[in-house]
């Protein structure tokens, strides 16, 4: 009854198995903001062109995609 209630008791998990998985998603993570960091610097350069070519429309669209993109 108290099992259904409360849930079962989960198993300890090793320290070791912890640590493993917790550098493994640190990995994962910093991988994904070098992606992201690449591709927030690819448009800044793409709206660095557009300011070159005067296409005020086209800089500003991908510099506010950049101001949203870049706050959670």
């Amino acid at each position: 009854m108290f099992n259904r209630l409360f849930g079962k008791t989960k198993q300890e998990a090793n320290a070791l198995t912890t640590l493993d998985k917790l550098n493994e998603t640190l990995e994962m993570l910093e991988k994904k903001e070098k992606v992201l960091v690449k591709k927030a610097a690819a448009e800044v350069e793409k709206a660095k062109e557009f300011a070159k070519g005067r296409n005020k429309r086209g800089m500003d669209a991908i510099l506010l995609l950049n101001i949203f993109h870049s706050f959670p």
